[in-house]
């Protein structure tokens, strides 16, 4: 037979033992609890402060993004200028192709046309020249006295007076002008053909009050016949330096390498006929010194006539004959 026995009916010492037991473990929970709950208060603390530093990053970023936002506005502003511009300077661009196409046209145009001048002028300069030959000379200063000749076979006369067999004309006779080059007593009777340059200077008296010591004046001329493209005359109204008082100075000039017969004149005062070598244009010169300029100026018109008569040229190894 079972004897049963109630839990009231235990020994004091067991009950006194369970609750000890359970004491213990209400102490170990609390404990536990406790830790647990510092370690909750450290974590959230931690979390607290990474929470802080990640704000404090985010608003640094947001700065940082609102910059570039900024930045990535300006940029696109700039784009669009740029497009802008590139749009305008395709647009200029294909305006100036325009007008360079244009520009190379009328070059073009202009190039055929100055072409065709060019042929004209010197089908012209030719025609000039062979028309210019020497003329006859004529009474250019009140100290030459003229008389009446009679030739039945001119030497250098101009082509109108060539259609007649025979010619009176009117020549000078012995120039009594103090002159340091003989003049003339004939017409020309140095080589039967020349060609002629004439420069008529007016407005001497003027030249000669305004001009400064050593002052010029210069002109270009060309001789096609005998293959001289520039000829150069500067004449000093006052004299070059070293040049005798009253007297006025030609200088002539011609591409180097020519060799030029030739004869210079102020109005009765005139050079012999010359043969120069010409070397260069800064050097090599033909210079002739005609004193008593003024002798030489036309009273009525107030001018002193420059003649270059040429005779001949040789150059390369060729020799060219008016």
């Amino acid at each position: 037979m079972t004897t049963y026995r109630s839990p009231s009916l235990r020994p004091l010492t067991t009950l006194s033992h369970e609750l000890a037991i359970n004491e213990d473990l209400r102490r170990m929970t609390w404990a536990k609890a406790e830790s647990i709950a510092r370690e909750a208060d450290r974590r959230v603390e931690q979390l607290g402060s990474a929470y802080d530093v990640m704000a404090t990053e985010n608003s640094s970023l947001k700065t940082r993004n609102d910059v570039l936002s900024d930045r990535l506005s300006a940029l696109e502003r700039d784009v669009t200028t740029l497009r802008a511009s590139l749009n305008d300077k395709a647009i200029s661009e294909n305006a100036l192709k325009a007008d360079v196409v244009s520009l190379d046209t009328a070059s073009t145009r202009l190039r055929s046309e100055n072409d065709v001048l060019a042929r004209e002028n010197v089908r012209l300069q030719a025609e000039v020249d062979r028309l210019t030959i020497c003329r006859p000379c004529s009474p250019c200063s009140p100290y030459r006295k003229t008389v009446v000749s009679t030739i039945t076979d001119p030497v250098c006369v101009s082509p109108s007076l060539r259609t007649s067999p025979s010619l009176t004309i009117t020549t000078p006779a012995l120039c009594t002008s103090p002159c340091a080059t003989a003049c003339a007593t004939t017409i020309c009777t140095a080589p039967s053909r020349c060609e002629r340059i004439e420069w008529p200077v007016f407005q001497m008296s003027r030249h000669l009050l305004s001009a400064s010591p050593f002052a010029h004046i210069s002109k270009s001329f060309r001789c096609s016949r005998l293959g001289i493209e520039r000829i150069e005359l500067d004449f000093y109204p006052c004299g070059a330096a070293g040049a005798p008082l009253s007297a006025g100075t030609v200088f002539v000039r011609m591409p180097r390498g020519c060799t030029v017969s030739f004869r210079l004149s102020i109005g009765c005062k005139q050079t012999p006929v010359v043969c120069h070598t010409f070397t260069g244009w800064a050097t090599g010169e033909f210079r002739h010194d005609f004193p008593f300029l003024r002798e030489e100026i036309s009273s009525l018109e107030d001018c002193a006539n420059i003649q270059l008569d040429l005779f001949s040229c040789s150059r390369y190894g060729k020799t060219l004959v008016a």
